[in-house]
């Protein structure tokens, strides 16, 4: 109970700490390696993968199951 509160609260007030806001580099490595396509990212947390992919030329979209997402 204590671990599902910490969690809804940490993403309504926007802090979550496991979210660097960095994309790591082998996402950048996959992006360099293949051509534009369909990407969907599950579990994406704040979007930070999900908007680079998008702004590499990537349809892509995000989906998680989070209060206030």
């Amino acid at each position: 109970m204590i671990g599902k509160l910490f969690f809804t609260l940490t993403y309504w007030l926007g802090i979550p700490p496991w979210d660097t806001g960095v994309t790591p580099p082998e996402v950048y490595k996959f992006l360099e390696d293949n051509s534009p396509g369909k990407a969907l990212d599950l579990g994406c947390g704040t979007g930070t993968n999900v908007i680079t992919i998008a702004e590499h030329g990537w349809l892509a979209e995000e989906w998680i199951m989070c209060p206030g997402r």
